[in-house]
């Protein structure tokens, strides 16, 4: 994505502020926090940017790839989607109840992965399926503690369905996991900040039901705490 020349001297600009700030400059009304936030913001468009950048690097060579179909009428570059075999996904998402009922959480994963894929090759898949097949496969990882893979595929079923509940839920706790017990660092109040933003989703979903909302809000509570905590404590060093 190119960026726009008025936000690239704006850019531009800021730097070389900052850049004087450093070397002994006023900082005026900046404190060390607001920097700290700014710095978060812009590694996060960083990170999105490369991510197009990547993107738009592979699109050519994943075009080049794709034979050419004689008889296609169409001008459009997507290969065709792959056939949905709604038995195969609804029997890796039965087996994957199972295995996550006797806490072969590995097994689990693996059942609804494999289903969440299958239903993502069909190109228009069921959103609502996805999510769910997607938030469970987050749960089997968490109970696991791979809290970052877990992280991942809570995100993805929010993708899928904003309104999904359990999808910001998982979220919220794999980031929330992954804070805890860890000494105070950016990183770590970066995770909080999405951990809380997660929750705050969560409570906002029409679907959540109004029997786990006290569990949300002591989640939400619990990260708010710490980051709390690492806030006073970064203060301090």
């Amino acid at each position: 994505m190119v960026v726009p020349p008025a936000l690239d001297e704006d850019v531009e600009a800021l730097r070389l502020k900052l850049e004087a700030v450093g070397s002994g400059a006023p900082a005026g009304g900046c404190t060390p926090a607001h920097l700290k936030a700014l710095a978060a913001a812009a590694r996060g468009a960083a990170a999105r940017l490369e991510e197009d950048e990547i993107r738009a690097r592979r699109a050519p060579r994943a075009r080049a790839r794709k034979p050419a179909r004689a008889d296609s009428d169409s001008d459009s570059d997507e290969g065709e989607a792959a056939p949905l075999d709604a038995d195969l996904v609804a029997t890796l998402r039965a087996e994957g109840a199972a295995r996550f009922k006797d806490k072969a959480y590995g097994d689990a994963a693996k059942a609804w992965g494999k289903a969440a894929k299958h239903l993502k090759a069909a190109r228009q898949p069921d959103a609502k399926l996805s999510a769910k097949l997607l938030s469970n496969l987050a749960a089997a990882q968490l109970a696991e503690d791979k809290f970052v893979a877990a992280a991942h595929n809570a995100a993805e079923s929010v993708a899928a369905d904003v309104c999904w509940w359990k999808g910001h839920w998982y979220r919220g706790q794999a980031l929330l996991k992954m804070a805890r017990n860890k000494p105070p660092s950016l990183a770590m109040s970066e995770r909080l900040e999405q951990a809380i933003a997660a929750f705050k989703a969560c409570r906002k979903a029409p679907s959540l039901p109004e029997a786990k909302r006290s569990d949300v809000d002591a989640e939400l509570k619990s990260a708010e705490a710490l980051m709390m905590h690492m806030t006073s404590v970064c203060k301090q060093q």
